[in-house]
């Protein structure tokens, strides 16, 4: 029995250590291809979890709660990986029509003159 409880921890423990690494690698990459977007960045989109906490977990030294860092990172590189995807998709479903470049160009002069525009007209078009 005692074995049993021991196999069963073990594959825990393993399964753990699997997810751990997985996160660090993908947040690593994540890092990698999006240079702008610094590690006290993600600490900040993270739940309560400072940037020198990031690092440490980053680097296999942090002692405390590695699980529920694991799984807010986790929770981050879905977050990313959705909002990427919805990217793309909102950018291939724009149809540029006159109607589009016309509020295109009211948005730009507003923007550029900082001044507050209205686009109103018929449903549809």
């Amino acid at each position: 029995m005692e074995n049993e409880v021991q196999a069963v921890q073990e594959a825990v423990n393993t399964q753990q250590d699997e997810r751990y690494e997985n996160a660090r690698v993908g947040l690593m990459s994540f890092l990698a291809t999006h240079p702008r977007i610094k590690q006290v960045h993600i600490s900040r989109a993270l739940n309560d979890i400072k940037a020198p906490t990031l690092n440490q977990w980053m680097s296999g030294k942090y002692t405390g709660n590695v699980t529920r860092i694991t799984a807010e990172v986790e929770n981050f590189l879905q977050r990313e990986k959705e909002k990427e995807s919805l990217k793309r998709r909102d950018e291939e479903q724009v149809v540029e029509t006159v109607n589009l470049a016309a509020i295109h160009q009211i948005a730009r002069d507003c923007h550029v003159k900082g001044k507050i525009g209205v686009v109103y007209g018929d449903s549809s078009l």
